[in-house]
């Protein structure tokens, strides 16, 4: 009996499909992750540099689509083979693994960022692939649990796709960080003023002496006491997360801010008062 499906094009079956990656089919724009990006040219060249020692070990995911194999999942692996093959290193075959059969466009989409097990990727890339789910129909609440992210974040990381293509050079670029641009964007009323403030903040950070401007290098100014009788905790709470820098990744790792509203915080904790 002649197979089927997947299987029917395949070379050979162990627990998984192995395949000829030259019969791999990659859809142009489709992976969110940006191959023009120095630091993931760099990632495909050491995964080639692994591959040529031990193969691929990680099997690349796709689906069947007119009897062709469409890769959802694993391109940096497939682009770091095909470079082997332009220099001459015999790959016959890779492992590939199939998608659930009655997955959707948005499920072969989600599966990059819920399946990625390499190179995290980058607000930018999130930005598309989270921009192109909500395009389809998904709402921000169920991109959050799907990708186990709170709805906040998600909507954050989206607004990101939405500012100017310059600014998003200057990102991939390492001269901003994304939490600065966030912030900008936040505050902005147009374009025009975002790419102008990202402008300002990378020429004061040159100034002084750092290559990349982070949230540090816009002048925060505290919110005026005076008059106040009352502590408000929900504000208090409000300032100091909008101290909270984040890493490229998203995560908090420091908040920094002038010593006078540190000590009016600190105050203000030690009467164990609720928000």
């Amino acid at each position: 009996m002649a197979k089927t499906g997947l299987a029917g094009i395949a070379e050979g079956r162990t627990d998984l499909f192995r395949m000829d990656p030259q019969k791999i089919v990659v859809k142009e724009g489709w992976n969110s992750r940006d191959f023009d990006d120095p630091e993931n040219q760099a990632h495909v060249e050491a995964l080639a540099a692994s591959i040529r020692e031990v193969g691929v070990k990680e099997p690349l995911a796709g689906y069947l689509e007119d009897e062709k194999f469409v890769l959802t999942n694993g391109e940096s692996r497939y682009r770091a083979v095909m470079l082997l093959l332009e220099q001459g290193v015999e790959i016959k075959t890779v492992p590939v693994m199939a998608e659930p059969r009655h997955a959707s466009e948005a499920d072969h989409i989600a599966s990059q960022f819920i399946r990625n097990s390499g190179r995290p990727f980058t607000p930018m890339e999130n930005a598309k692939l989270f921009t192109r789910l909500i395009d389809l129909g998904w709402t921000e609440k169920e991109l959050a649990e799907k990708i186990g992210m709170t709805t906040e974040r998600v909507q954050q990381i989206a607004r990101l796709n939405a500012v100017p293509e310059q600014v998003k050079g200057y990102i991939r670029k390492g001269r901003i960080s994304t939490t600065l641009v966030q912030r900008i964007q936040a505050k902005a009323k147009n374009a025009g003023e975002i790419t102008e403030k990202v402008k300002e903040a990378i020429a004061t950070a040159k100034a002084d002496g750092k290559t990349k401007a982070t949230p540090k290098h816009v002048k925060k100014s505290a919110p005026k006491t005076e008059g106040k009788t009352k502590t408000n905790y929900r504000e208090l709470f409000e300032e100091m997360m909008s101290y909270a820098e984040h890493d490229d990744d998203g995560n908090f790792v420091q908040i920094t801010m002038p010593q006078e509203r540190y000590e009016v915080m600190k105050a203000a904790a030690k009467t164990q008062g609720r928000f």
